[in-house]
């Protein structure tokens, strides 16, 4: 017991709460990000980025191939797309990159 009569949790306990507690508001955090990035036309990130060359994000890509965004992911992560711009954890591809990686696939 502490000194005013209180007993103090021992510290490998004290840790494993705030652990839990930090576990948790980084869930809410996230969320929260989550629902400000749903809810702009723009991801912020990517908002004042200017380019020559348009980019394309997950949605735009996966638009032009016809498949759902998911699958553009799945294909990245599996090699099958052509090399990616990631800056921030924003992927976007050089429309023109992607439109000759599309004239080859379809001769190949």
């Amino acid at each position: 017991m502490g000194g005013n009569g209180t007993h103090q949790a021992p510290p490998g306990l004290l840790l494993a709460r705030l652990g839990e507690t930090l576990a948790e508001a980084a869930q809410i955090c996230r969320a929260l990000a989550e629902v400000q990035l749903a809810g702009s036309e723009k991801p912020r990130l990517m908002e004042g980025v200017h380019s020559a060359k348009p980019l394309l994000s997950v949605r735009d890509l996966a638009a032009r191939l016809n498949i759902h965004p998911r699958t553009v992911r799945r294909w990245r992560g599996e090699g099958k797309l052509p090399p990616a711009l990631e800056v921030g954890g924003v992927v976007r591809w050089q429309a023109e990159v992607v439109d000759a990686w599309i004239e080859g696939e379809g001769r190949g």
